[in-house]
């Protein structure tokens, strides 16, 4: 079965273990929701194929091609033929997984809504986040445990403890700072102590100065510094 958390991908195994990458919950803009209420399936859907995925405009997933083609030691610039030749997070291709934390959308990560109350039985989005962390948490660990992946990679700071908690950390491991080209401090995590190993990296399309939306060199540092955390 695949896992509900998961947006597309392989969860591989210990014999051809894959890269997870999180993120912190589904996104859906505008034009996400227009699409859905459509009720249209658009090519490549179906297999959440790597031009569906460029398609549809997602930072997230480009910026995530960007930083697994600099990880691979490819050149940044290469990231949609090295995305298209690795189908990364294509439905049934090996490699690549793409998960989230939490299931429910939202097009920013402090938005609740009535109709998500009413679905989850939550009230507040930290009544819905303290519910998942107890109910699914472990079913995540187990996954882990199951397919032993290469690399765990969490996309977001503000959710470390969320992402150690998931690959069984209790400690919070040091962070490594850096300061980005229009002088703003990025830091990244790195940890072996889990499950499996764990980088924790800015968001990669999140709002404000910390995150790696627009920034194609902090992306390209953090994966040359998860490379050189990994020996790769």
């Amino acid at each position: 079965m695949f896992p509900d958390w998961c947006d597309g991908g392989d969860p591989g195994s210990p014999e051809r273990p894959s890269i997870w990458l999180f993120g912190i919950e589904p996104g859906n803009s505008r034009a996400d929701q227009a699409h859905e209420n459509s009720g249209k399936t658009l090519p490549g859907q179906e297999s959440y194929s790597v031009d569906f995925q460029l398609a549809r405009g997602w930072i997230f997933n480009r910026n995530a091609f960007k930083l697994l083609t600099v990880l691979k030691g490819e050149p940044l610039e290469a990231h949609v033929d090295f995305a298209q030749r690795e189908r990364i997070f294509e439905n049934g291709q090996p490699g690549y997984l793409k998960g989230n934390l939490f299931l429910e959308q939202f097009s920013e990560v402090a938005t609740w809504s009535e109709e998500a109350a009413a679905r989850t039985g939550c009230a507040t989005k930290e009544a819905y986040y303290t519910q998942m962390r107890e109910a699914r948490f472990s079913i995540m660990r187990a996954w882990i445990e199951k397919c032993r992946p290469k690399l765990i990679i969490g996309s977001g700071l503000g959710n470390r403890s969320d992402f150690l908690k998931v690959v069984g950390v209790n400690e919070m491991p040091e962070r490594h700072n850096w300061v980005s080209a229009n002088g703003v401090s990025k830091g990244v995590y790195f940890t072996s102590a889990g499950v499996a190993p764990l980088a924790i990296i800015p968001h990669l399309s999140g709002q404000g100065p910390h995150v790696l939306r627009h920034d194609d060199e902090g992306i390209a540092y953090t994966a040359n510094h998860i490379r050189t955390a990994l020996g790769w």
